[in-house]
């Protein structure tokens, strides 16, 4: 059985809702730490898709931290 290989966005969803997962919100200085390709601003791209069609929100969830992510 051979996989498919992710296409970028597909990649990028996956590294997203891994780190909602193990998290449960999404922050510049996680996807620093997580040294995500593209940064934070591919991640803040994805993240305003998620928000538009339902999936998460963004907000200042976590006092000092800014904004983030969370489902």
């Amino acid at each position: 059985m051979q996989v498919e290989p992710l296409n970028d966005t597909e990649r990028m969803l996956a590294l997203a809702e891994n780190m909602l997962d193990r998290y449960g919100i999404i922050s510049r200085q996680a996807v620093i730490a997580e040294n995500i390709p593209g940064g934070f601003p591919s991640m803040q791209t994805l993240c305003r898709s998620m928000e538009d069609s339902g999936r998460i929100m963004r907000g200042r969830f976590v006092e000092g931290l800014g904004g983030g992510a969370i489902r």
